[in-house]
């Protein structure tokens, strides 16, 4: 006699095997979710590593204009005080353009700061919804 549909639905081993397959499905979703766990880990790690790169560069950076000011600083002064001195433009012109190369620097620094956090925080937010999921 063949069967029907309706006796396959209750046959005693096709529910195992569709329980199984349930079992496999459900296991490789979480192998999915663990993975994808372990990638965004890395990628955190690596993006933290940036940033702290990065925020190492701010600082030289810093450290080179304050450095860049103090002796357009000197120099504006010393033209001011030694007329005898001669022109010394062309030395303030050379430092005010350190100056502005060392900002353009920062803010390049800058960007490339927040564009990291961002990613770091959907990253954040997407592993969050992976270890509630």
């Amino acid at each position: 006699m063949p069967t029907t549909s309706h006796d396959q639905d209750t046959d005693p081993q096709l529910e195992g095997r569709t329980v199984s397959f349930h079992q496999n499905s459900q296991e490789r979703s979480t192998d999915g979710i663990k993975r994808r766990g372990k990638e965004i880990e890395e990628e955190l790690e690596y993006i933290d590593q940036q940033i702290s790169e990065l925020e190492e560069e701010e600082i030289r950076q810093e450290y080179d204009a304050q450095d860049v000011e103090k002796e357009l600083g000197r120099l504006n002064k010393l033209q001011e005080d030694s007329p005898k001195l001669g022109d010394l433009d062309d030395l303030v012109e050379k430092a005010e353009e350190k100056l502005d190369a060392l900002e353009t620097i920062l803010g390049k620094i800058a960007r490339k700061l927040v564009k990291l956090e961002e990613r770091r925080n959907g990253l954040d937010g997407e592993f969050e919804r992976l270890k509630n999921a």
